[in-house]
């Protein structure tokens, strides 16, 4: 939070603490709240304590004249800000630069001299380091999030601010913060605020998505300007043929594009939640009737991992061939928040752990049970059996998969359930090869949300396409850990898949079942396809544990 941002810089929780003192409580909005920080840290070098040797008259007319002086600081971060690319504290402002961007204003190199001099010797909004004790070499800000905002209201000064926002995107990810903290103060702190940010976000999402980092991150940065004005109120807004609701169906056509596009997992994880907010508009993510299915034909594969693999468990050895006597389909991604959500309306189901409902609608549920993923399974078998009734003469001829899978359904000879080892494995690792990742052997953190990729938290589904394994599951390597329909049980995982169709019968809170396909702040070796590496009880609730489902036939008797 912002708060959390400031209060780990001493000078700065003081700061924060007269800003309380003074309003009796902390802004709402983190602008706001860096606003008053700003004008309280100014305030320092326009008070004087008794006895305090006063600064030249000539530099007091500067020090008193708050706009003039806001804006130098605004320009002096804008600078700092683009030197350094890639900091992840305050950047360094060298004082030849400070001295020529401070005479601009002051007109007099003397002058800059002297207001350079000054507000070294007091504790303020910039601070001297290295050199002499005269004459710092380098001036920075006490934080990076007041060189940040202060960056950012620098930007709404541009002319052409548009053009600006377009070279910044191509510097990528960096400017982000400062783009957003920019949009914040326009849309707070300025009459007509919420105008002008729609007016900049409508300009910079294009009609056709563009193809490149940099034109794709700038409909992102439309993207975040829209959540911050709200679904509804850019709805409303008709001043223009190219905004409102026209432009909101434009971005998030975008936007689902961008979750494979050519951005940064970061960057396409950051969509996905825009996204969210805005209203995914894919059918297969928000609803369970058109979810999106992937058929695993029957036959042998190979389960399990190698001697060779110096990340396996012994517990995932050997290599073994299994085969699965049946055709079945797996969900391509988790089930999501919003399918979750449908079941517990629909059904009034209570669930086990509120947080299971306030995730983001196409993120992964998580909170769930191995038991509430059971009765999800039992509830959407009813479900898609009505689906398919409602379809009969659709379905009683149709070709292909999707006929096989809708007609077995009209029929009531297929269910839907948690998968079991094999059957997840299968799916996720293919039957031609005992490949280590869906995409092949070798790691590849951009195809997968894990540890390293950086996200550090669930992504939308579907922002991993090119993760797929060879029968289209998407996210079978990291975002969550998924529940398994088995036990722990070695003899079982290592016998032939006959026995792996039945259903586990008497389900103990004692037991453990299986988790499958690593997670957001996993390792590559808990991405693996054969990854067995966690056994949980099945009453386990946890921030990092979802679920997928199969269609497959009921077994006889």
């Amino acid at each position: 939070s912002a708060l959390a941002e400031i209060a780990s810089n001493p000078m700065l929780l003081t700061t924060m603490a007269i800003v309380h003192q003074e309003e009796k409580r902390l802004p709402d909005q983190r602008v706001a709240l860096y606003k008053r920080a700003v004008d309280v840290l100014l305030r320092r070098w326009q008070t004087y304590k008794t006895g305090e040797a006063l600064p030249d008259d000539a530099l007091a007319p500067f020090l008193k004249d708050e706009r003039r002086l806001r804006a130098t600081m605004e320009r002096l971060a804008y600078e700092a800000h683009r030197t350094g690319h890639g900091n992840r504290e305050a950047a360094a402002l060298d004082r030849m630069d400070a001295l020529r961007l401070i005479e601009e204003r002051m007109g007099s190199l003397d002058l800059a001299e002297a207001f350079l001099t000054y507000v070294d010797r007091r504790a303020g909004l910039l601070t001297g380091q290295g050199g002499t004790t005269t004459k710092p070499d380098t001036f920075t800000f006490p934080h990076r999030t007041f060189q940040e905002y202060l960056a950012g209201c620098h930007l709404l000064s541009e002319r052409g601010i548009g053009r600006t926002l377009d070279a910044l995107a191509e510097e990528g990810d960096y400017w982000r913060v400062a783009v957003q903290l920019a949009a914040e103060e326009l849309f707070y702190t300025n009459k007509g605020g919420q105008n002008d940010v729609l007016d900049l976000a409508y300009g910079l999402c294009p009609a056709m998505l563009p193809d490149t980092q940099a034109g794709q991150r700038r409909v992102l940065w439309s993207a975040a300007m829209a959540v911050l004005v709200g679904r509804e109120q850019v709805e409303a807004d008709t001043g223009g043929p190219n905004g409102g609701g026209p432009y909101l169906d434009r971005l998030r056509s975008h936007l689902v594009t961008m979750l494979g596009g050519v951005l940064p997992p970061v960057e396409r994880a950051e969509a996905g939640r825009h996204l969210a907010v805005l209203g995914d508009p894919r059918q297969a993510v928000t609803t369970v009737e058109h979810m999106d299915w992937c058929l695993v034909p029957s036959g042998p594969f190979q389960m399990g991992s190698p001697d060779s693999d110096d990340l396996a468990a012994e517990y995932e050895k050997p290599l073994h061939e299994v085969t699965l006597t049946y055709d079945y389909w797996i969900g391509r991604f988790p089930v999501t928040t919003a399918q979750w959500w449908a079941f517990v309306e629909a059904s009034g189901h209570e669930p086990e752990h509120q947080n299971s409902l306030k995730g983001f609608a196409n993120h992964p549920v998580v909170y769930v049970t191995w038991y509430e993923a059971q009765a999800f399974c039992d509830w959407l078998t009813e479900q898609l059996h009505q689906v398919a009734a409602e379809a009969r003469d659709v379905w009683e001829h149709a070709s292909g998969s999707e006929g096989t899978l809708w007609r077995g359904l009209l029929r009531r000879q297929l269910r839907v359930s948690l998968p079991s080892e094999a059957e997840w494995e299968k799916a996720a690792r293919g039957d031609s090869d005992a490949r280590r990742y869906p995409w092949g052997d070798s790691w590849d953190a951009s195809r997968c949300n894990s540890g390293e990729t950086g996200v550090g938290k669930t992504s939308a589904v579907g922002s991993f396409p090119v993760g797929k394994s060879p029968f289209g599951a998407e996210e079978a390597s990291g975002n969550v850990f998924e529940w398994t329909r088995n036990s722990y049980q070695h003899d079982l995982y290592t016998q032939r898949a006959e026995r792996q169709v039945i259903d586990p019968s008497s389900p103990k809170v004692s037991d453990r079942y299986v988790l499958r396909g690593g997670v957001f702040g996993g390792d590559q070796g808990l991405d693996r396809c054969a990854c067995r590496d966690l056994c949980i009880r099945p009453d386990f609730i946890s921030s990092v544990i979802g679920f997928r489902v199969v269609i497959r036939p009921i077994p006889e008797g």
